[in-house]
């Protein structure tokens, strides 16, 4: 069984999912799925034999929980770690606008971002 070439981690909003399907735009590389659900939930790990490509996938969690990235080292130690780092404003209005458009605030009428302008 042949397992992902790497991992990308980073937090959410952070272009994760935008690294992964530009790199999959490569003839030479997949996505792989499996190791969010191994790490978190404790799977089984499938089969990631793809004849002549080099697999990846996104595992947030990998970049917050230190047993993940043990158990990820410990399983895969030359296995690529990518890590995505956002400027934390940023990244924190995106995921307000991203909550926002799914209106997921339930019924809060003006949720404002602590320290945004014009708040007190």
């Amino acid at each position: 069984m042949k397992h992902p070439g790497f991992v990308i981690a980073g937090a959410q909003r952070s272009g994760t999912t935008s690294l992964i399907k530009n790199l999959c735009i490569h003839e030479k590389v997949e996505r792989s799925m499996g190791i969010q659900n191994w790490l978190e939930l404790n799977e089984p790990l499938e089969n990631f034999e793809i004849k002549g490509k080099i697999c990846g996938e996104q595992a947030p969690c990998a970049m917050y929980v230190p047993e993940h990235v043990e158990r990820l080292h410990d399983k895969f130690p030359d296995k690529k770690i990518i890590v995505i780092l956002r400027n934390p404003i940023f990244r924190a209005h995106s995921q307000y606008e991203h909550l926002r458009r799914k209106n997921a605030f339930l019924g809060r009428q003006h949720m404002i971002l602590p320290g945004a302008a014009g708040s007190s």
